[in-house]
């Protein structure tokens, strides 16, 4: 369908994670010139009446593949960004002598919060504005229900700490 294809998949350890996504980042310049197949999938057809690219004259299919690749590829990339955030939470657990109970519903509220806002803005660039506003305020109750439990210790400590009740 699509002729002779390249999968540029480099392996590297953790720490060559970086040095593997500029080199994909790279990979993608190079194919989007305008002598490339990524340049000829995202421009309109000068010889097409409608202004229709040629991906978007594909099958859904094709684009859904294309938007999951590329929020894996983002998810993979988040988590690699994330783990100084986990390391420095570990260390106000042990020097802050907090319960992990607590930084787990901030890290849980977090990871809800970006999966709802990822979802929506794909719904929303599929078309659909309504079920993205929708996944978004679902995803803000979850996270409201995910930290009554917090919130209700601070209120006990806060109680406690000014001998009301």
């Amino acid at each position: 369908m699509f002729g002779r294809q390249i999968l540029y998949t480099p392996v590297v350890h953790m720490e060559d994670f970086d040095v593997a996504v500029s080199y994909l980042v790279r990979r993608l310049e190079e194919n989007s010139a305008e002598q490339n197949f990524l340049y000829a999938l995202f421009a309109p057809d000068v010889a097409d009446n409608e202004g229709l690219t040629p991906l978007q004259k594909q099958e859904k299919d094709l684009s859904a593949v294309l938007t999951a690749a590329v929020i894996a590829m983002a998810a993979v990339l988040m988590l690699r960004l994330l783990e100084p955030v986990t390391e420095l939470l570990r260390q106000l657990e042990q020097v802050g002598n907090l319960r992990s109970d607590a930084l787990e519903l901030l890290l849980k509220a977090a990871g809800i919060g970006l999966t709802a806002e990822v979802a929506g803005l794909v719904c929303a660039d599929a078309g659909n504005a309504a079920l993205a506003k929708m996944l978004r305020l679902l995803g803000t109750a979850a996270i409201l229900c995910l930290s009554v439990p917090m919130f209700t210790a601070l209120l006990e400590c806060i109680t406690e700490m000014v001998g009301y009740g």
